[in-house]
């Protein structure tokens, strides 16, 4: 049995190590002592904050150009459905008129596509590609396509258009031609119809449009979708062009396909666009 004084000893040493362990805590917590663990914040510092910043500002500047490129892609496949739309409105009213287009320009009252076309569609939304609608720049308010001028059937005692344009000789008439994969009929344009010719030139300066350039370079080659524009054609078939591409397609019957710029002679606006 253990003695009294052994007792006592043994309750003061466990009293020391409880003292023991309390001071060392409270130094802990308070941060005294070489070598102890101190109490941290749970923020950021500020050089923390700074590298979060960079970061995120780092992967906006990467992401943010590839977003707004995927947004115009969206936009140029919408265009491109209501472009095929249109091919297919154009099919059924050639087929009800034999094979043949309106008179349009010169004939009588000047009938343009979009009154001829009147009870074929339904949706006036198909008339405006959704980035013009966006930019609310459409030609006279109403749309942003037009038809290939020459495509148009004008009666037969009109020799010409007038405006410059040339003689009605040049004009399609009809869906019946050869090679029709390659004959524009609907496309995007700052103007319901366009006469091109292959002494037509690309804008200088984009920004600054001029007639000077001619119906095709004037209203046609235009950076509607990331330097292309959607096009129908003679066999209402519908894709996406490059701009210089526009070119190399047979706009009339006397179009002469290797009549376009030259290689070096493309404005810098133009030099990233594709020539199919």
């Amino acid at each position: 049995m253990k003695s009294k004084e052994t007792l006592n000893s043994s309750s003061t040493l466990n009293w020391a190590r409880v003292d023991l362990r309390r001071m060392i805590l409270s130094q802990r917590s308070e941060g005294y002592g070489k070598g102890v663990i101190v109490k941290k914040n749970c923020g950021f510092t500020l050089v923390e904050l700074l590298v979060v910043i960079s970061i995120i500002a780092l992967l906006m500047a990467i992401l943010v150009p590839s977003l707004s490129r995927a947004r115009e892609q969206a936009k140029k496949v919408v265009c491109l459905s209501h472009v095929k739309q249109w091919g297919v409105i154009w099919y059924l009213y050639t087929q009800d008129h034999n094979g043949f287009f309106n008179e349009g320009w010169g004939g009588e009252g000047m009938a343009r596509w979009y009154d001829a076309l009147e009870g074929y569609y339904k949706d006036p939304q198909i008339l405006c590609c959704p980035k013009v609608a966006a930019e609310k720049g459409a030609w006279f308010g109403i749309g942003s396509y037009g038809i290939n001028g020459w495509c148009y059937n004008p009666k037969p005692g009109i020799k010409d258009i007038g405006l410059g344009v040339g003689p009605t000789s040049k004009n399609w008439r009809t869906v019946h031609v050869k090679n029709a994969a390659y004959v524009p009929m609907f496309q995007d344009a700052a103007y319901p119809e366009a006469w091109p010719n292959d002494t037509d030139k690309p804008r200088e300066y984009y920004d600054v449009p001029s007639s000077a350039w001619g119906w095709l370079g004037h209203h046609i080659c235009i950076d509607r979708h990331i330097l292309s524009v959607n096009v129908a054609f003679l066999d209402f078939s519908a894709r996406s062009v490059g701009l210089k591409g526009l070119w190399k397609l047979k706009w009339n019957k006397d179009f002469d396909i290797d009549g376009g710029p030259l290689p070096g002679e493309w404005p810098d606006w133009m030099k990233n666009a594709k020539g199919d």
